[in-house]
């Protein structure tokens, strides 16, 4: 007579399955340039983010950017 598996061994094989195929959504923050007079600037095409502007140090050697929020996922 056959035996069927456990349902403990079934359980395990579910969950790994549905994480490979069904990986779970990471949403990634925006950014967004700070108002604080920097002068930062942003421009998005597609999946590339331009960050112009920005203010120079004293000696002119050094560029300082200001964000409110910065956040990025991995295919940006």
């Amino acid at each position: 007579m056959l035996s069927l598996p456990r349902p403990a061994f079934y359980l395990p094989l579910l969950c790994a399955s549905t994480l490979l195929l069904n990986p779970p959504l990471t949403l990634a923050q925006t950014i967004i340039p700070a108002t604080d007079g920097t002068g930062t600037t942003l421009t998005i095409n597609g999946n590339q983010y331009n960050i112009n502007g920005g203010t120079l140090s004293g000696d002119g050697t050094n560029l300082f950017h200001s964000f409110t929020q910065f956040g990025l996922d991995a295919n940006q």
